[in-house]
């Protein structure tokens, strides 16, 4: 904390000095000054918590210097210090705002039990200072949210305006008697390089960059003449909702444009809305906007605003772009082939095809793209399940936290080659997965079938198996059999007998030993088994081959 003693006399001056305990109270800042004036100037450069005044002092007096601080430096503790004890300067440091009126000669525990009072008070009110800062802070901070949930609202359901119009203009300025507005949508991809590098995975201060901005421009000059806000139901939308010199909102918007690129070097595309009644209007308005957004084409360059125009209802508009669009299906089995190869030529060549195909289109919408994505989706649902039915959900949820179509905007000018890399990193990646878990399968069930060759005297069955290698029973049963062509019981009892005919040729081992050497505890089961499969006995085997 900071310190200031006033007084003309410095003999004064340098007791108070040495009479206070400054560390005890916390005070490591000390000024002096010999008039009221040197101490203006003092207290405008370092703003002192706690003021020592002599009341009678040339040039500005401590009654003067009081007033001036009750005036320019409120929070600043006051306390007098005075040869004279007069009724009327204790009035007036009590007026404005001194903590105690201190005769001299100074007495050391007065005058600290003085500046300890005064200390505590600064320190209590900073402290509730602090408080209301920092509930300032968190409404500025909420009041964003408010607004996005009271237009959210609106564009939800335009019957709410009623209960919405007294807040919203108490809070944000709406006037009262506006009976026509225009939207406009700008989508906003988080995942964009440069917004990535200027705020990371900070999405919230995106959003909020983007809305001061917005705001900002909208708003200049003495009337407010719109609203930009986060649509609830669509947290990657910014709307702006313009009531006052709507016919101007292109022209606002291409502001908007010239501010984001000088802050972000980035612009948007918006979707702007004709002017339709408020609020009945406004989800009509919406939809409309979104549907310019949809439905521009991508091949064309420089426009960042789109104007919604007199055509069909924007899903059945979408539903007939799509419709001349170049069907990913219909190069599924082509896709197909080239996966499971994991050639790469075979992988290039594929999507090579139908980028081709794709790029004879005049007109690619961002609804087309969207479509297209939506097929890629599917198509690489079914053939993980045709290749690893077993693990296809977490071969695709693998897939799909680092999917590289994901990343490609598909809300910005359509760049052939970019979009043609990322087809073909995806395809890659989707055959790289689906082979490795082919061989990670093949491993298993070789693993397996050494560990029967190793353990065939053991106790063996399908439920061991599972649980020692992690996987089902039914997963064993059919990968073994695609695998050998055999099941797992028919190929343990192969192992056993074969270990079987060589130990019978020990005469010295009796049959009932041979038997619990390769894993049968009951002789004539063994007995039983083995002439099955090998059309004799044991004994009748044993014979046959000593005689040979």
């Amino acid at each position: 904390m900071k310190a200031l003693i006033v007084d003309d006399e410095k003999h004064v001056r340098d007791a108070i000095r040495l009479l206070v305990e400054w560390d005890a109270h916390g005070i490591d800042h000390l000024y002096e000054a010999a008039d009221g004036q040197q101490a203006v100037e003092l207290l405008s450069a370092h703003k002192p918590q706690i003021v020592m005044t002599d009341m009678m002092m040339p040039n500005m007096s401590g009654s003067a210097l009081m007033e001036w601080i009750s005036q320019h430096s409120p929070t600043s503790k006051l306390i007098a210090i005075s040869g004279h004890d007069d009724f009327a300067l204790v009035r007036h440091t009590m007026q404005h705002g001194g903590m105690d009126y201190i005769l001299k000669p100074i007495d050391p525990d007065t005058i600290n039990a003085a500046v300890a009072k005064a200390v505590a008070a600064w320190l209590q009110e900073e402290k509730e200072r602090a408080a209301r800062h920092q509930q300032r802070m968190q409404v500025n901070e909420f009041k964003p949210l408010l607004s996005e949930k009271l237009w959210s609202s609106l564009l939800d359901d335009p019957s709410v305006y009623e209960a919405n119009m007294r807040r919203l203009e108490l809070e944000f300025g709406l006037p009262a008697g506006i009976d026509e507005v225009r939207i406009t949508v700008a989508v906003i991809n988080v995942c964009h390089p440069t917004f990535r590098h200027k705020f990371g995975d900070n999405r919230q201060l995106l959003y909020y960059s983007l809305l001061n901005i917005a705001n900002e421009i909208v708003n200049r000059g003495a009337q407010s003449r719109g609203a930009a806000f986060r649509y609830a139901s669509a947290p990657n939308e910014l709307v702006l909702v313009m009531w006052k010199q709507a016919d101007e909102l292109e022209a606002v918007l291409h502001q908007m444009n010239e501010g984001l690129q000088q802050t972000m070097q980035r612009n948007l595309h918006f979707g702007v809305s004709e002017k339709v009644a408020f609020p009945a209007g406004m989800q009509d308005a919406y939809a409309r906007a979104k549907a310019a957004l949809a439905q521009r084409n991508l091949l064309e360059r420089g426009s960042h605003i789109h104007a919604a125009r007199e055509l069909a209802a924007p899903e059945e508009a979408g539903a007939s772009a799509a419709s001349k669009a170049v069907r990913l299906s219909s190069y599924d089995e082509a896709w197909k082939l080239a996966v499971q190869s994991g050639h790469a030529e075979q992988l290039k060549s594929a999507v090579r095809r139908w980028v081709d195909a794709a790029r004879s289109l005049q007109a690619v919408t961002p609804h087309m793209l969207q479509a297209w994505l939506k097929e890629w989706g599917a198509f690489r649902m079914r053939i993980a399940q045709e290749v690893a039915p077993d693990a296809a959900d977490q071969i695709i949820a693998q897939l799909t936290q680092h999917d590289s179509l994901t990343e490609i905007d598909c809300t910005e000018e359509l760049q052939w080659d970019v979009w043609e890399d990322a087809w073909q990193t995806a395809l890659t990646e989707l055959s790289t997965a689906l082979l490795s878990h082919q061989g990670q399968e093949q491993h298993i069930i070789f693993d397996i079938a050494k560990y029967i060759e190793q353990h065939y005297h053991e106790e063996l069955s399908l439920q061991d198996m599972a649980g020692r290698f992690y996987v089902s029973r039914e997963y064993i049963s059919r990968k073994f059999k695609q695998q050998f062509g055999i099941n797992l019981s028919d190929y343990v009892t192969q192992i056993r007998l074969e270990k079987a005919k060589m130990l019978l040729l020990n005469p010295h081992l009796r049959i009932v030993h041979v038997a619990e050497m390769v894993g049968y505890q009951d002789e004539k089961y063994f007995s039983k088994v083995f002439k099955k499969v090998m059309g004799v006995s044991p004994n009748a085997y044993r014979k046959r081959q000593s005689e040979l």
